[in-house]
């Protein structure tokens, strides 16, 4: 059975081509090109036998390496605990950074972009 391209794309294709911040980062839903080039690159990696898998182990390796040297710049006990909290309720809001950009910078602006877009062609058409 067949997908519609709106099930697919709803809420995935949500990837701002910027950082999301700015109306001009249109999205993948806005402008295909951008995913399908990507594919053509995953493709290409995948008939040469290279593995496009996330290396998992070397980020979290690196994300603890990088917790403890900001955490041992810290001088005080009442710091470190600040900061020990902090990290922790961060950890659970979103496990990879990631997770908080696709949410909030690719989805939510998206679809933010496109409504301050939509509501200007009606503030233009309604003038003329």
């Amino acid at each position: 059975m067949a997908r519609s391209a709106g099930g697919v794309k709803q809420p995935w294709f949500n990837l701002s081509t910027g950082n999301g911040l700015y109306h001009h980062h249109a999205s993948w839903n806005d402008d295909l090109r951008v995913p399908f080039k990507a594919m053509s690159g995953y493709i290409g990696s995948s008939r040469r036998a290279k593995s496009i898998d996330r290396p998992i182990k070397q980020i979290l390796e690196r994300k603890e390496r990088i917790t403890a040297e900001y955490r041992g710049l810290l001088q005080t006990d009442e710091d470190r605990q600040a900061f020990d909290q902090n990290l922790g309720l961060a950890r659970t809001v979103a496990t990879f950074i990631e997770d908080h950009a696709f949410i909030i910078h690719d989805w939510y602006h998206s679809v933010e972009w496109n409504k301050v877009r939509e509501f200007g062609r009606f503030l233009v058409n309604a003038h003329s």
